[in-house]
């Protein structure tokens, strides 16, 4: 069984799961907007932030104009910062990471 995009996998150790085929404890297809949402969320958790060409690859879609009133705001703050083409956290907003993260989910 293979995962589709947007598709979540609930349970122990499911990547195993997968690929040796046993059952999966739970399948969720996760709406496109919580997609996005949680690939902001998760990607701004890292180092490099956010890729704005993998966000447009997997979802087809420019984070700019899904986003543009949350990035703006977080970049005028001070939160924010584009990094080449990368949207990360800024030294201050790691520290407010969980505010920045709540604009993107709200």
């Amino acid at each position: 069984m293979e995962l589709a995009e947007g598709e979540v996998c609930k349970g122990r150790a499911a990547r195993h799961l997968l690929d040796v085929g046993l059952p999966l404890s739970s399948l969720e297809h996760l709406p496109e907007e919580t997609a996005m949402a949680e690939t902001m969320m998760l990607g701004l958790r890292l180092t490099e932030g956010v890729r704005a060409s993998e966000f447009r690859e997997r979802f087809g879609k420019d984070i700019e104009a899904v986003y543009h009133a949350q990035i703006e705001d977080l970049v005028r703050i001070g939160l924010l910062e584009w990094q080449g083409e990368a949207l990360r956290l800024t030294k201050r907003g790691r520290l407010l990471g969980n505010q920045v993260f709540c604009r993107f989910v709200a």
